[in-house]
């Protein structure tokens, strides 16, 4: 939600609209989060069930991610074929067949920028390639894991991308960039029981907000919240689980699907900042109930491997 809320601000409606919530937070703030979230998350479930791992991954990733694409893609060359001025000035170029091609083996940020009329998928292509290496970084010790957390921040701090949405690094060169946001989290709850944690996950993001890399406030709230979850021993009642997991898979097909429904909405010329977001939760909660869950369930009962 702050990402998208933040896209309408700086996108749509301008800073005076918003503001607390889509400025003060900051949508490059809340990705960097999600990094730490996802190693974190990763780490956990490496723990619990090693077994398919890369089954798993597909199953949560690429049903949504590939709808989104096609969706995007023919709204691209369909109505927004020479591509899109915002409200507030930002373009959006067309979209070129060889990024398509490259979005749907996660190469983007690699051989490609993101495809335009969905740049926010350039945070899912490291996020993917984490993933993969995951299980070999499992079998790393832990002070060969923090080396790599120091290179990487140390990389980060010496070539800071400007406007922090990542796009101009290339080559690969933002899976380096941002890999020890996620390595913090993955370390984290390695060592969660002992309060060497609480240095490992902090120190890092301290250090990039002192050297002036793109932090911001929903990192530390990010990391307030891990900390807050690990120290608390209270559990949630089962229907407070259900509305947070349900929140959970709505913020995906959420992430991905909005910059599309805004582009629509700008290009029919609606402005209404709570009609835009309005449609883009329904439509993600559509995609949740009647696209993601059934391919899902189908999938899982599909790829078996033996």
């Amino acid at each position: 939600m702050v990402v998208v809320v933040g896209h309408l601000c700086s996108l749509v409606t301008g800073s005076d609209s918003w503001t607390y919530v889509g400025l003060y937070f900051n949508q490059g703030s809340a990705v960097l989060g999600f990094f730490i979230i996802s190693g974190y998350s990763i780490s956990s479930s490496l723990d619990k069930n090693p077994e398919q791992f890369y089954r798993r991954r597909f199953i949560r990733i690429y049903p949504v991610y590939i709808l989104v694409i096609i969706i995007s893609v023919i709204m691209s060359v369909t109505i927004l074929k020479a591509g899109l001025i915002w409200p507030q000035g930002a373009a959006t170029g067309p979209t070129e067949l060889f990024e398509v091609v490259c979005a749907f083996f996660m190469l983007q940020m690699i051989l490609v920028p993101a495809i335009p009329i969905i740049g926010q998928i350039w945070s899912i292509a490291p996020e993917w390639w984490y993933y993969i290496f995951a299980p070999y970084i499992r079998k790393l010790n832990t002070v060969t894991v923090v080396s790599l957390i120091a290179f990487s921040l140390a990389f980060n701090i010496s070539f800071p991308p400007p406007g922090g949405d990542n796009q101009n690094y290339k080559y690969g060169l933002v899976i380096i960039a941002l890999a020890w946001l996620w390595l913090s989290g993955f370390l984290y709850h390695r060592h969660r029981k002992s309060y060497i944690a609480i240095l490992l996950i902090v120190i890092p993001s301290l250090v990039a907000n002192f050297y002036g890399v793109f932090t911001g406030k929903s990192l530390f709230i990010t990391i307030l919240i891990i900390l807050i979850v690990q120290i608390n021993t209270y559990k949630l009642k089962q229907r407070t689980k259900i509305l947070f997991n349900n929140l959970g898979d709505i913020s995906y097909p959420l992430y991905l699907i909005h910059p599309a429904i805004f582009e629509l909405f700008i290009y029919l010329k609606i402005h209404s900042p709570s009609l835009i977001l309005v449609t883009s939760l329904t439509l993600s909660l559509l995609i949740v109930i009647k696209y993601e869950r059934p391919i899902s369930t189908y999938l899982r009962r599909a790829l078996v491997f033996k």
